[in-house]
C-alpha cells in the first residue's frame, strides 16, 4: 500500500493505493504515520484537483475495493451512476437496489464509501432535502455539491 497526504482546498486526505488502484481516501490522517510521493497517487490527486477547479466531471481512475458485504457494493455500484450536479435521496437509492425499505441501511453503506469524491456519496441526501452524513466532513459534501452545481447552472 502507498499512502500520499493530499493538502487541499477543502483539507487534508490520504490518498491509498495498491498496484496502481485506488483503495481508499481517508480524512483521519492520523492512522498513517508514513507517506511516499507516488505517480499513481499524484495522479489521482491531479484528477481531483480538477474537479474542484470545476475543470473535470467524470474520474478516470481505477479501484480496487476488496471489502464490503454485496450489499455495500451494490449501494457503491448505484452511487457511482448518479450524475454530475444531480441528488438523489437515500430512499430512492434503496427503491434503485430494490431494497425500498432499506434507506436507513443504504445510509450506512454510503458512509462506509472507501472512495469518497470518486464514488460521489456526496450526491446522496435525505428525502426532506437536508444534507446527511459525510465521512469527509459535512463542509466538504456541502462544497462539494455547491460547486457541482455552479458548473451546471453556467451550462
Amino acid at each position: 500500500m502507498k499512502t500520499t497526504l493530499f493538502n487541499s482546498e477543502i483539507g487534508k486526505f490520504v490518498i491509498v493505493s495498491k498496484a496502481e488502484k485506488l483503495v481508499k481516501i481517508d480524512a483521519n490522517i492520523n492512522l498513517y504515520s508514513e507517506f511516499v510521493n507516488c505517480e499513481f497517487n499524484n495522479f489521482v490527486i491531479k484528477q481531483i484537483e480538477e474537479y474542484l477547479n470545476v475543470k473535470r466531471e467524470n474520474f478516470e481512475i481505477p479501484i480496487e475495493i476488496s471489502f464490503g458485504t454485496v450489499f455495500q457494493q451494490k449501494v457503491w455500484q448505484e452511487i457511482s451512476l448518479i450524475p454530475y450536479g444531480t441528488t438523489i435521496s437515500y430512499a430512492d437509492l434503496a427503491k434503485k437496489i430494490g431494497v425500498e425499505k432499506a434507506s436507513r441501511a443504504v445510509g450506512n453503506a454510503t458512509g462506509k464509501n472507501p472512495v469518497p469524491i470518486i464514488i460521489p456519496c456526496h450526491r446522496v441526501i435525505s428525502s426532506t432535502g437536508k444534507i446527511g452524513g459525510f465521512s469527509l466532513a459535512i463542509e466538504v459534501k456541502k462544497y462539494l455539491l455547491k460547486i457541482e452545481q455552479k458548473k451546471i447552472a453556467k451550462k
